[in-house]
Protein backbone atom coordinates (compact mmCIF):
# COMPACT_ATOMS: atom_id res chain seq x y z
CA UNK A 1 0.00 0.00 0.00
CA UNK A 2 1.28 3.46 -0.88
CA UNK A 3 1.91 5.97 1.87
CA UNK A 4 2.58 9.65 1.59
CA UNK A 5 6.15 10.40 0.63
CA UNK A 6 8.12 12.13 3.38
CA UNK A 7 8.83 15.80 2.88
CA UNK A 8 12.47 15.63 1.89
CA UNK A 9 14.59 18.68 2.25
CA UNK A 10 15.78 19.35 -1.30
CA UNK A 11 19.06 20.65 0.09
CA UNK A 12 19.94 17.20 1.42
CA UNK A 13 18.89 15.40 -1.74
CA UNK A 14 20.63 17.83 -4.07
CA UNK A 15 23.92 17.75 -2.13
CA UNK A 16 23.95 13.97 -1.95
CA UNK A 17 23.11 13.60 -5.65
CA UNK A 18 25.88 16.01 -6.65
CA UNK A 19 28.32 14.05 -4.50
CA UNK A 20 27.32 10.74 -6.08
CA UNK A 21 27.32 12.12 -9.62
CA UNK A 22 30.94 13.11 -9.05
CA UNK A 23 31.78 9.77 -7.42
CA UNK A 24 30.72 7.94 -10.57
CA UNK A 25 33.56 9.61 -12.46
CA UNK A 26 36.00 8.64 -9.68
CA UNK A 27 34.71 5.09 -9.24
CA UNK A 28 34.35 3.82 -12.77
CA UNK A 29 38.05 3.24 -13.45
CA UNK A 30 39.11 2.10 -9.98
CA UNK A 31 40.57 -1.25 -8.91
CA UNK A 32 37.86 -1.34 -6.23
CA UNK A 33 35.09 -1.66 -8.82
CA UNK A 34 37.21 -3.45 -11.44
CA UNK A 35 34.88 -2.72 -14.33
CA UNK A 36 37.27 -4.43 -16.76
CA UNK A 37 37.08 -7.60 -14.69
CA UNK A 38 33.30 -7.40 -14.79
CA UNK A 39 33.36 -6.94 -18.57
CA UNK A 40 35.50 -10.08 -18.74
CA UNK A 41 32.88 -12.06 -16.83
CA UNK A 42 33.59 -11.42 -13.14
CA UNK A 43 30.55 -11.64 -10.86
CA UNK A 44 30.51 -8.62 -8.55
CA UNK A 45 28.21 -10.17 -5.95
CA UNK A 46 29.94 -11.33 -2.77
CA UNK A 47 29.68 -14.72 -1.01
CA UNK A 48 27.04 -13.78 1.59
CA UNK A 49 24.48 -12.47 -0.87
CA UNK A 50 25.25 -15.17 -3.44
CA UNK A 51 24.49 -17.87 -0.89
CA UNK A 52 21.39 -16.09 0.41
CA UNK A 53 19.88 -15.32 -2.99
CA UNK A 54 20.41 -18.77 -4.46
CA UNK A 55 19.05 -19.50 -7.92
CA UNK A 56 17.50 -16.34 -9.38
CA UNK A 57 16.77 -17.74 -12.83
CA UNK A 58 13.61 -16.21 -14.23
CA UNK A 59 12.96 -14.06 -11.17
CA UNK A 60 11.98 -10.43 -11.63
CA UNK A 61 14.49 -8.45 -9.52
CA UNK A 62 14.48 -4.79 -8.52
CA UNK A 63 17.86 -3.47 -7.38
CA UNK A 64 17.45 -0.28 -5.35
CA UNK A 65 20.31 2.25 -5.17
CA UNK A 66 22.20 0.29 -7.80
CA UNK A 67 25.01 2.82 -8.51
CA UNK A 68 26.22 2.05 -12.06
CA UNK A 69 24.72 -1.38 -12.10
CA UNK A 70 27.51 -3.94 -11.73
CA UNK A 71 25.55 -6.05 -9.23
CA UNK A 72 22.35 -5.53 -11.23
CA UNK A 73 23.99 -6.86 -14.37
CA UNK A 74 25.65 -9.69 -12.43
CA UNK A 75 22.16 -10.76 -11.36
CA UNK A 76 21.18 -10.64 -15.03
CA UNK A 77 24.09 -12.93 -15.89
CA UNK A 78 22.76 -15.30 -13.24
CA UNK A 79 19.44 -15.49 -15.08
CA UNK A 80 17.40 -12.81 -13.34
CA UNK A 81 15.13 -10.32 -15.11
CA UNK A 82 16.46 -7.10 -13.67
CA UNK A 83 15.69 -3.43 -13.13
CA UNK A 84 18.00 -1.00 -11.35
CA UNK A 85 17.19 2.32 -9.71
CA UNK A 86 19.49 5.11 -8.60
CA UNK A 87 19.10 8.86 -8.01
CA UNK A 88 22.37 9.69 -9.78
CA UNK A 89 22.00 10.63 -13.43
CA UNK A 90 25.68 9.86 -14.05
CA UNK A 91 25.37 6.42 -12.48
CA UNK A 92 22.32 5.45 -14.54
CA UNK A 93 24.00 6.65 -17.73
CA UNK A 94 27.00 4.40 -17.01
CA UNK A 95 24.71 1.49 -16.09
CA UNK A 96 22.94 1.76 -19.44
CA UNK A 97 26.29 1.91 -21.24
CA UNK A 98 27.44 -1.25 -19.45
CA UNK A 99 24.18 -2.98 -20.35
CA UNK A 100 24.81 -2.20 -24.02
CA UNK A 101 28.49 -3.15 -23.88
CA UNK A 102 27.75 -6.54 -22.32
CA UNK A 103 24.51 -7.14 -24.24
CA UNK A 104 22.87 -7.90 -20.91
CA UNK A 105 19.27 -6.68 -21.09
CA UNK A 106 18.30 -4.57 -18.08
CA UNK A 107 16.08 -1.62 -17.29
CA UNK A 108 17.63 1.32 -15.45
CA UNK A 109 15.67 4.21 -13.97
CA UNK A 110 16.94 7.49 -12.54
CA UNK A 111 14.74 8.38 -9.59
CA UNK A 112 14.90 8.94 -5.86
CA UNK A 113 14.25 5.59 -4.19
CA UNK A 114 11.24 7.03 -2.34
CA UNK A 115 9.56 7.74 -5.68
CA UNK A 116 10.10 4.34 -7.31
CA UNK A 117 6.38 3.62 -7.37
CA UNK A 118 5.93 6.67 -9.60
CA UNK A 119 7.96 5.04 -12.40
CA UNK A 120 7.42 1.29 -11.84
CA UNK A 121 4.28 -0.75 -11.33
CA UNK A 122 3.62 -1.96 -7.80
CA UNK A 123 3.47 -5.71 -7.32
CA UNK A 124 5.81 -6.42 -10.26
CA UNK A 125 8.81 -8.06 -8.62
CA UNK A 126 9.76 -11.35 -6.99
CA UNK A 127 12.79 -9.88 -5.24
CA UNK A 128 13.93 -6.44 -4.08
CA UNK A 129 17.68 -6.26 -3.45
CA UNK A 130 19.89 -3.56 -1.90
CA UNK A 131 23.50 -3.81 -0.83
CA UNK A 132 26.39 -1.98 0.81
CA UNK A 133 26.36 1.71 1.60
CA UNK A 134 22.62 2.02 1.17
CA UNK A 135 20.84 3.02 4.35
CA UNK A 136 22.98 5.90 5.62
CA UNK A 137 21.48 7.90 2.73
CA UNK A 138 17.89 7.15 3.76
CA UNK A 139 16.10 9.63 5.97
CA UNK A 140 12.90 7.64 6.50
CA UNK A 141 13.54 3.91 6.83
CA UNK A 142 9.84 3.17 7.25
CA UNK A 143 9.07 4.75 3.90
CA UNK A 144 11.94 2.88 2.24
CA UNK A 145 10.52 -0.46 3.34
CA UNK A 146 6.99 0.62 2.41
CA UNK A 147 8.12 1.38 -1.14
CA UNK A 148 10.17 -1.83 -1.40
CA UNK A 149 7.27 -3.91 -0.09
CA UNK A 150 4.83 -2.28 -2.51
CA UNK A 151 7.03 -3.35 -5.43
CA UNK A 152 6.73 -7.03 -4.46
CA UNK A 153 4.34 -9.65 -5.62
CA UNK A 154 2.28 -11.21 -2.77
CA UNK A 155 4.91 -13.90 -2.09
CA UNK A 156 7.88 -11.61 -2.81
CA UNK A 157 11.12 -11.24 -0.92
CA UNK A 158 13.45 -8.43 0.15
CA UNK A 159 17.13 -9.10 0.80
CA UNK A 160 19.39 -6.30 2.08
CA UNK A 161 23.00 -6.32 3.22
CA UNK A 162 24.92 -3.32 4.55
CA UNK A 163 27.36 -2.05 7.11
CA UNK A 164 26.23 -2.61 10.70
CA UNK A 165 25.26 0.51 12.70
CA UNK A 166 28.14 -0.26 15.09
CA UNK A 167 30.62 0.25 12.25
CA UNK A 168 29.63 3.90 11.94
CA UNK A 169 30.16 4.44 15.66
CA UNK A 170 33.79 3.30 15.69
CA UNK A 171 36.81 5.58 15.69
CA UNK A 172 40.30 4.15 15.28
CA UNK A 173 43.42 5.70 16.80
CA UNK A 174 46.30 4.36 14.72
CA UNK A 175 48.95 5.70 17.11
CA UNK A 176 47.58 3.66 20.03
CA UNK A 177 45.98 0.93 17.90
CA UNK A 178 42.76 1.42 19.85
CA UNK A 179 39.08 1.79 19.04
CA UNK A 180 36.61 4.09 20.71
CA UNK A 181 32.92 4.75 20.23
CA UNK A 182 32.03 8.14 18.85
CA UNK A 183 28.62 8.35 17.29
CA UNK A 184 24.92 8.02 17.82
CA UNK A 185 23.47 4.52 17.57
CA UNK A 186 19.88 5.73 17.48
CA UNK A 187 18.13 7.46 14.61
CA UNK A 188 17.65 11.21 14.67
CA UNK A 189 15.47 13.16 12.26
CA UNK A 190 18.21 15.72 11.62
CA UNK A 191 21.00 14.35 9.43
CA UNK A 192 24.69 14.34 10.17
CA UNK A 193 26.56 16.81 8.00
CA UNK A 194 29.55 14.92 6.58
CA UNK A 195 32.40 16.30 4.52
CA UNK A 196 33.62 13.51 2.27
CA UNK A 197 36.84 14.72 0.66
CA UNK A 198 37.78 11.36 -0.82
CA UNK A 199 35.63 8.39 -1.76
CA UNK A 200 35.92 5.01 -0.05
CA UNK A 201 37.76 3.53 -3.03
CA UNK A 202 40.86 5.52 -2.10
CA UNK A 203 41.38 6.32 -5.77
CA UNK A 204 40.42 9.14 -8.10
CA UNK A 205 41.53 12.17 -6.12
CA UNK A 206 39.61 14.73 -4.08
CA UNK A 207 35.88 15.36 -4.41
CA UNK A 208 34.71 18.88 -5.20
CA UNK A 209 31.13 18.16 -4.11
CA UNK A 210 32.20 16.95 -0.70
CA UNK A 211 29.20 17.93 1.43
CA UNK A 212 26.78 15.08 2.22
CA UNK A 213 23.94 14.46 4.65
CA UNK A 214 23.59 11.06 6.30
CA UNK A 215 21.41 9.33 8.88
CA UNK A 216 21.89 6.62 11.52
CA UNK A 217 19.50 3.68 11.85
CA UNK A 218 19.62 1.09 14.62
CA UNK A 219 18.86 -2.61 14.21
CA UNK A 220 15.50 -2.41 15.97
CA UNK A 221 14.41 0.24 13.48
CA UNK A 222 15.16 -2.08 10.55
CA UNK A 223 13.05 -4.91 11.97
CA UNK A 224 10.18 -2.62 12.96
CA UNK A 225 10.18 -0.78 9.62
CA UNK A 226 10.02 -4.10 7.77
CA UNK A 227 7.15 -5.35 9.93
CA UNK A 228 5.29 -2.06 9.46
CA UNK A 229 5.50 -2.59 5.69
CA UNK A 230 3.80 -5.98 5.87
CA UNK A 231 6.99 -8.02 5.83
CA UNK A 232 7.99 -11.02 7.91
CA UNK A 233 11.66 -11.01 8.89
CA UNK A 234 12.89 -14.47 7.94
CA UNK A 235 16.45 -13.86 9.13
CA UNK A 236 18.53 -11.03 10.60
CA UNK A 237 22.23 -11.89 10.64
CA UNK A 238 25.22 -9.96 11.99
CA UNK A 239 28.81 -10.53 10.86
CA UNK A 240 32.22 -9.70 12.42
CA UNK A 241 33.53 -8.65 9.00
CA UNK A 242 32.47 -6.28 6.22
CA UNK A 243 32.95 -5.60 2.53
CA UNK A 244 35.64 -2.91 2.60
CA UNK A 245 38.70 -1.75 4.51
CA UNK A 246 37.38 1.08 6.62
CA UNK A 247 40.32 1.12 9.05
CA UNK A 248 44.03 0.59 8.27
CA UNK A 249 44.30 -2.16 10.90
CA UNK A 250 41.78 -4.38 9.09
CA UNK A 251 42.97 -7.53 7.35
CA UNK A 252 41.42 -9.27 4.37
CA UNK A 253 40.02 -12.77 4.70
CA UNK A 254 40.28 -15.49 2.08
CA UNK A 255 36.65 -14.83 1.09
CA UNK A 256 37.47 -11.17 0.27
CA UNK A 257 35.79 -9.65 3.37
CA UNK A 258 37.66 -7.46 5.84
CA UNK A 259 37.85 -8.02 9.60
CA UNK A 260 39.26 -6.22 12.63
CA UNK A 261 41.93 -8.38 14.32
CA UNK A 262 41.32 -9.28 17.98
CA UNK A 263 37.88 -7.66 18.00
CA UNK A 264 34.62 -9.55 17.74
CA UNK A 265 32.23 -6.74 16.85
CA UNK A 266 29.28 -6.77 14.44
CA UNK A 267 30.28 -4.62 11.46
CA UNK A 268 27.95 -5.95 8.75
CA UNK A 269 24.40 -7.29 8.72
CA UNK A 270 21.92 -8.85 6.34
CA UNK A 271 18.15 -9.13 6.52
CA UNK A 272 15.92 -11.47 4.55
CA UNK A 273 12.19 -10.60 4.53
CA UNK A 274 9.11 -12.16 2.98
CA UNK A 275 5.95 -10.30 2.09
CA UNK A 276 2.95 -11.37 4.13
CA UNK A 277 0.04 -12.19 1.75
CA UNK A 278 -2.85 -9.70 1.53
CA UNK A 279 -0.84 -6.85 3.08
Amino acid sequence: MKTNSPSHDETYLRANRENWNERVVHHFGTKYYDVQGFLSGRCTLRPVELKALGDVTGKRILHLQCHFGLDTLSLRRMGGIVAGVDFSEAAIQKARELSEMTELSAEFYCTDVHSVWDVLDCGSFDLVFASYGVFCWIRDLYHWFAVASAMLQPDGRIFVIDGHPVLDMLNYDAADDRFSFNGNYFHEEAPELCTVKESYTGEGGSLVNSTTYQWYHHMGEFATAAASAGLMVHSLTEYPYCHFRKFPCMVQRSDSYWEIPNHNLPIMFSMDCRKVPNV
